[in-house]
Formats: structure tokens, C-alpha cells, sequence
């Protein structure tokens, strides 16, 4: 169903009766802020979207509430504004004549056509109750601009200009200048009252989205189609959000969303949040990025930095270089070639359902490496490494002046092509003789070191042969 509000001056603002924005209010903070706007609101209104549900507010649902709350901010805003405010009734053009601008309706029924408004040089702050469309047009003044109604097209201007987002279908231009697309809704200069998200977001040249929730999110870059004054802005920013899906065509960074589905076919950047599922099809830096599925098909490389508190991560896909981290525990199921340096921490790759060649190179700390189905190569760090042997063929590679520690290998019998590559020792048959000679075997294990005091272990072997060796 449709919800209409009447607002501070009048005006009636209508939502666009989009079933899937009809969603249960998931954060009691917000409840409490829209009660709280709520007190501000025409008792008749409250009484009519009440009684329509029970005649109990509580069981509202949350966008009919969530209008209230614009009804609220906009009177805060006729409240710190003053004077009187220009009144969009009717399709058309429109050049801005006042510091605020309302597009909606004074009669019954909300506007629901299309408005085009051109806001020149005057700051505007402008609150959408227009169930049709709206291009906005923001010039060199600094624009706030509330889309609570339908679909809205805005083009920015040069100045700082921000835009409110609730359901509907919205395109946002950096023409000039960077805009701000949020889902915080709040008077300006008061703190956040409630969250509107639940939109279709298309952001083109380097816009700026903040806390945009439950939303789904398209970037591109323009190369200056548009003939931008400033040459465009590849990179496109998402701050915040939860529960969206974002598609980057162009270079993409994202901070701190969760539980999101993230695609990017260009640079990618991914900066804290946790539980995402992230697609990655070109270089792309993984910065604390916790318990989340990673596709990966990359030309580039997969970077993750910045893990100390411990990551637990899945990597699926085809070919992809990946640089870990200090506590990075990443499970790679793979069906094309993965290459993976460990770096000064202590971390675990399990490529245990990878199933095409698996290349794993230990670091300074102590890292776990396990191999998976195809023709797999775990190389020894520096520090106290576990390596162990996947289903197909796996080569342990030690290199001289590169490792050092006390090293164990695990399932070095699974396979019979199983060997240790010696690489910078003395590996001629009387030098491996004389090592297997000087081993120790002790309770089903077999140990020998190495003349630069690495200790290697074989768990559940004690027939160690001078062929499970090469140069």
C-alpha cells in the first residue's frame, strides 16, 4: 500500500508502494529516534496510519513509521530554515526561488510525475515527497536533498552537496565535485534519526555512499561522457552498510560493510566488516576482512593485510595470487592455479579442495600449509612450519637460507610421487646417505636436519628412502 504523510507545511509525501521496502524495524535505536520525531507530527496523522494497523503504533510497519520520521525532519527543517518554503505541486521545470524546496503534493493525493529542478547558485535543502520522478539539477550551492519519494536522477553541483536515500530507484552524477549519498536520515546538523536504505543505487565518477543498508549498489565510471568540468573520478567509495549488493565496473573501494554481496570487475578494495561474499575479477586488497566467502579470478593479486586479530576466510574461483597475512586462516577451493606467500605471522592456508596446482610458500612465522587434489609445491619459511601432503602429487621444497626451523611434514606417504626438493644443500647421494644415517626415529616419526640446523619430521614414517629426495 501507499503511505501518506502531511509534513510541517502542508505538503503531503508520498512513498512509492514497493512491497520490498515494507521491512520490520531491525535496530531498537531507530524505533526510539522515530518515536521521538513522531511527537512532532499532526495527531491526526499518527491517529489515521494507527488505526489503519490495529490502532497500535507498534505494530506499523517500518517505512510507514519511517515516513513519520521525514514528516519529523521536515518540520525540524522549517523550523531552522524559516520563511517560506517553495512548493512543487505539479509535473515540470523548475528553478529553485527559496532556501527550501518541497516536491510533493498540497491536495490529497502525493504528486507522482516527473519534476526536473535546476537549483543554481542558492545552498538548498529540498525534501522528495514526489512518487514519480525527479532530476535535480544541483548548481555551485551546497544541496540536501531528502529523497523519500520514488526515483530520483540528481547531477551534482559544485558544492557539498548530500542525498538522502529511501527505497525507490536512484542515480547519483558527480559532475562536479564529490556528493554524498547516505542512508542516515537526520535534520541537517542533528545526529542520525533512522536509517532509510532500501534502494536501487547507481553511482557514477567517484560518489561518496555512506550507510546504505538492505540496498542494491552499481558504480561505473563515466570517462568523462558527461564532459565533466574535473576530469571523472574512477574510484567510487562505500562506507558502512549492511545486508547490500554492490557491483564496482570501475575501481571500487568499501569500508566496513557486512554481510553484503560484493562484485567488482575493476580494482578492488575491501576494508574491514565481516560475513560478505566477495566476487574478485582484477587486483584486489583485503584489509581485516573477517568470516567472508572470496571469489576470485584475478589477472592481478589478492592482497591481505593487516589480519592480527585473526581472519577465517574462503577463497573460491579460478586462478588468483594471493599475498596473506599475519593470522590469516583462508580455505582455498579452487578450480584454476593458485599461488600463496605467507608473510611475517603466523598464518594457515588449507587447500585441501583446490583441485588444480596449488604453490605455497611459508614466511617468517609459523604457518600451516596443506595441499589439495592436483600437482601441489609447499615451500618451508623461516619459522616452525606444517606442511602436509593434499590427495595429489606434493613437492616440499626447502631452500637454503630461506628456512631454518623445526619443520613437520604430515601425510608424506598419501601419495607415492610424493619428495623434498633440497635446493642450495649438499644433496649428492653420499650427503642424503649420510643424513638418513644420522636420522631419528622415535615413535613412528622419522626427524633429519639439515647442515643449516633445520629439522624436518616425517609423522608416521620410518622408511624414509634416498629417492624421497631431489636436487
Amino acid at each position: 500500500m501507499g503511505v501518506t504523510v502531511t509534513g510541517a507545511t502542508g505538503q503531503t509525501l508520498g512513498i512509492n508502494p514497493d512491497s520490498s521496502v515494507i521491512a520490520g524495524l531491525q535496530q531498537a535505536g531507530e524505533a526510539a529516534a522515530l518515536q521521538s520525531l513522531i511527537g512532532g507530527i499532526p495527531g491526526a496523522d499518527i491517529t489515521a496510519l494507527t488505526q489503519a494497523y490495529g490502532g497500535d503504533i507498534t505494530n506499523v510497519p517500518a517505512q510507514s513509521l519511517r515516513m513519520l520520521g521525514v514528516a519529523g525532519i521536515d518540520r525540524s527543517i522549517a523550523q531552522q530554515i524559516g520563511g517560506a518554503a517553495q512548493e512543487i505541486t505539479s509535473d515540470g521545470y523548475y528553478d529553485t526561488t527559496a532556501s527550501k524546496v518541497v516536491i510533493g503534493s498540497t491536495t490529497p493525493a502525493p504528486l507522482d510525475g516527473t519534476v526536473v529542478l535546476d537549483s543554481g547558485s542558492q545552498a538548498v535543502t529540498a525534501v522528495d515527497g514526489d512518487m514519480g520522478e525527479v532530476d535535480f539539477i544541483a548548481g555551485s550551492g551546497d544541496v540536501n536533498y531528502y529523497a523519500a519519494g520514488g526515483n530520483t536522477e540528481f547531477v551534482s553541483g559544485g558544492g557539498q552537496d548530500v542525498m538522502h536515500v529511501m527505497g525507490g530507484t536512484d542515480t547519483v552524477y558527480a559532475f562536479d565535485g564529490t556528493p554524498t549519498v547516505t542512508g542516515d536520515w537526520n535534520a541537517p546538523g542533528g545526529t542520525t534519526a533512522f536509517d532509510g536504505g532500501n534502494a536501487q543505487l547507481q553511482v557514477f565518477d567517484g560518489v561518496v555512499v555512506q550507510d546504505v543498508s538492505n540496498s542494491g549498489i552499481v558504480t561505473y565510471a563515466t570517462d568523462d561522457y558527461f564532459e565533466e568540468p574535473a576530469p571523472a573520478q574512477d574510484t567510487a567509495t562505500i562506507d558502512g552498510g549492511v545486508s547490500d549488493t554492490i557491483y564496482g565496473s570501475n575501481d571500487l573501494v568499501i569500508n566496513s560493510t557486512s554481510d553484503s554481496t560484493i562484485q567488482g570487475d575493476d580494482s578492488l578494495t575491501v576494508s574491514g566488516g565481516d560475513s560478505d561474499t566477495i566476487s574478485a575479477s582484477y587486483s584486489t586488497l583485503l584489509d581485516n576482512v573477517d568470516a567472508s566467502s572470496i571469489s576470485v579470478s584475478v589477472p592481478g593479486t589478492l592482497t591481505f593485510i593487516d589480519g592480527s586479530k585473526g581472519i577465517s576466510d574462503t577463497v573460491t574461483g579460478s586462478n588468483a595470487t594471493i599475498f596473506g597475512t599475519a593470522g590469516l586462516d583462508l580455505s582455498a577451493n579452487t578450480a584454476g592455479n593458485i599461488t600463496y606467500y605467507a608473510s611475517g605471522g603466523n598464518e594457515t592456508l588449507d587447500g585441501g579442495l583446490s583441485t588444480n596446482a596449488l604453490y605455497a610458500v611459508a614466511g617468517n612465522g609459523n604457518d600451516t600449509l596443506i595441499g589439495g587434489q592436483g600437482a601441489d609445491t609447499l615451500q618451508a619459511g623461516l619459522g616452525n612450519d606444517l606442511l602436509q601432503a593434499g590427495n595429489g602429487t606434493t613437492e616440499f621444497d626447502f631452500i637454503k637460507g630461506q628456512d631454518g626451523g623445526n619443520d613437520i611434514i604430515q601425510d608424506f606417504g598419501r601419495s607415492a610421487g610424493n619428495a623434498v626438493k633440497l635446493s642450495g644443500y649438499d644433496a649428492s647421494a653420499g650427503a642424503i646417505q649420510s643424513m638418513l644415517d644420522n636420522a631419528t626415529i622415535a615413535g613412528g616419526n622419522t626427524t633429519v636436519s639439515l647442515d643449516d640446523a633445520t629439522r624436518i619430521t616425517f609423522v608416521g614414517v620410518t622408511d624414509l628412502k634416498a629417492q624421497n629426495f631431489k636436487s
